[in-house]
């Protein structure tokens, strides 16, 4: 890496430690739960929605990170290869923040006894988010973007201006404020509910669905700031965390 500048080569590395860390969790965590997941999904003669749902956000992201690991770790001199794996991998998240979109849904719809008035204002915001993503995919995905190239470069780097921090960071804030929302109704839920039945077991349902919504937030705002204040090959990085 001789040719590459400090910068580049220390960000390089931490792009390639953060990704083999991203891909371990989504692995070792699979198969962690493997077991469980047979003997609680496996087993069922029909398959619901939210069993469906479950299983293309499962496996979705363990299939379609084969892509993005051959992105990360090859070794290509075809520019067009490595957009066309970008290109990919932006609308590999936009389908699987769709999916979560809906699993989380139907969980707050459920605790609601599907109230209309929270399914409506759940389904405005993820049309907002869908819009700001359409918008985002519309600019142009590689818009200010370059390749990282240089001496035993392996992977496909793509470097974003600091211009185009704020332009990355805009889907973001969609899917943010989805995931405060869900916060919000939840966490007002927990409340009420464990004012009622102190020991009931619906209230710790909806305290470990609390900290789940917390993590999702954390992964989210963590990735806005990443766009807006990362360096140019790392401001994308931190999309692979909020889909594993």
């Amino acid at each position: 890496m001789s040719d590459l500048t400090s910068g580049q080569a220390r960000a390089l590395r931490t792009s390639c430690y953060l990704s083999l860390i991203y891909f371990t969790i989504l692995y070792y965590d699979h198969l962690l739960t493997f077991s469980a997941e047979v003997r609680l999904f496996w087993s069922r003669r029909r398959l619901s929605w939210p069993s469906a749902l479950f299983f293309i956000n499962r496996y979705g992201a363990l299939l379609g990170h084969v892509l993005c690991i051959i992105g990360e770790f090859m070794y290509s001199d075809n520019d067009e290869v490595c957009f066309t794996l970008h290109e990919f991998y932006q609308l590999y998240v936009g389908f699987l923040q769709l999916v979560i979109f809906g699993l989380c849904i139907m969980r707050v719809s459920a605790i609601y006894n599907h109230n209309r008035l929270v399914i409506g204002y759940l389904l405005v915001v993820v049309l907002a988010s869908i819009a700001l993503y359409c918008w985002f995919y519309a600019s142009g995905l590689h818009q200010g973007a370059q390749l990282l190239r240089g001496r035993d470069v392996v992977g496909c780097h793509l470097m974003f201006p600091q211009s185009q921090g704020a332009r990355l960071a805009v889907p973001w804030f969609g899917v943010l404020f989805f995931d405060c929302s869900i916060f919000v109704l939840t966490t007002a839920k927990a409340f009420r509910i464990g004012r009622q039945y102190p020991l009931s077991v619906v209230r710790a349902l909806l305290r470990d669905g609390t900290l789940c919504f917390i993590v999702l937030f954390l992964a989210n705002f963590a990735n806005i700031l990443m766009c807006l204040l990362a360096p140019p090959i790392l401001k994308s990085m931190n999309t692979l965390l909020t889909t594993v």
